[in-house]
């Protein structure tokens, strides 16, 4: 899924498509998922698409926090 989303924003320059892909997470995904998705995946976890890996420290694993 996270890749769908930074497909969407892959034209966008990487100075906005990277706030943007975790803003979308942050915003669309339950605390649940986003702990999940952090606790599998690492900034250099090769099976994700180079622009989600840069996104990974903007999610939140929690809302407000």
């Amino acid at each position: 899924m996270a890749g769908q989303i930074a497909d969407f924003f892959k034209s966008y320059p990487d100075a906005q498509a990277v706030p943007a892909i975790a803003d979308h997470i942050n915003q669309f995904w339950s605390r649940r998922m986003r702990e999940d998705f952090l606790a599998a995946f690492t900034s250099d976890s090769q099976e994700l698409q180079p622009l989600v890996r840069r996104a990974l420290a903007l999610i939140r694993p929690a809302r407000g926090g």
